[in-house]
């Protein structure tokens, strides 16, 4: 695949070869990113309420995209270095979800300053793709660590310390708990569910897949554009 969020890189050309059960996840996730991040624009222009934004179900597609997300990039992993880690092809997708990081980080830093992304979703996979690496061949130990970490956090409202700024960010996703949702990804893998269960192929939802790190990077600016658009035009007539 090209350069998705999670991808793997191993991803056949032959279409009936496809893991098309990722292209699915990583589809339904993205629908889930731009209806919760359009929901988020909506209420910034003040065309909902603040609150619906942060409801409980508004809440629920968030978070469901979120450890969607996670989950692809420890299958993807798993499944990309079945034999060994093949170093090449991961250093190539690591230094491109980096470099996004890194762009995200600036680009949000030079419009603003107080509310900059300093650790987001990407800078997340990034450090979470070195440390899964440490998980690949304990794939039934990786499951157990992923769901309790998660259940830490959300049964019992404890998360591990990590870095966070006396400020508020646009897009905060620390390492702890949501590196389990990568390691309950990596057990997965365990249970070979992308040989199992093949959806019928789709080239929208391939699409999707394949362009999930462009889509992530262009999206908000474009969804918020639309919005500033609409409100503009509205006010003339």
């Amino acid at each position: 695949m090209d350069n998705p969020i999670g991808a793997s890189h191993t991803a056949p050309v032959n279409t009936s070869q496809r893991y098309t059960l990722l292209d699915y996840a990583r589809a339904l996730a993205i629908v889930l990113m731009l209806i919760y991040h359009f929901m988020y624009d909506l209420a910034a222009f003040h065309y909902i309420r603040y609150e619906t934004f942060t409801s409980v179900w508004a809440t629920v597609i968030g978070r469901s995209c979120l450890i969607l997300f996670l989950i692809c990039v420890g299958y993807s992993l798993g499944i990309a270095h079945p034999s060994g880690i093949r170093w090449n092809p991961f250093w190539r997708r690591w230094l491109k979800i980096a470099g996004a990081a890194c762009l995200v980080s600036l680009g949000t830093y030079l419009s603003n300053q107080s509310t900059w992304i300093y650790f987001g979703i990407l800078h997340n996979i990034a450090l979470s793709s070195i440390l899964g690496l440490f998980f690949l061949r304990i794939p039934y130990v990786a499951l157990p660590a992923g769901l309790a970490l998660m259940l830490a956090y959300y049964g019992w409202d404890y998360s591990l310390p990590w870095i966070r700024l006396s400020r508020p960010s646009l897009d905060y996703i620390p390492l702890f708990p949501w590196f389990g949702s990568v390691l309950i990804g990596i057990g997965l893998t365990a249970f070979q569910l992308h040989k199992k269960y093949r959806p019928r192929y789709s080239r929208p939802v391939e699409w999707l897949s394949q362009k999930s790190l462009i889509i992530y990077l262009v999206h908000q600016p474009l969804l918020m554009g639309a919005v500033w658009v609409f409100k503009k035009a509205s006010m003339v007539l």
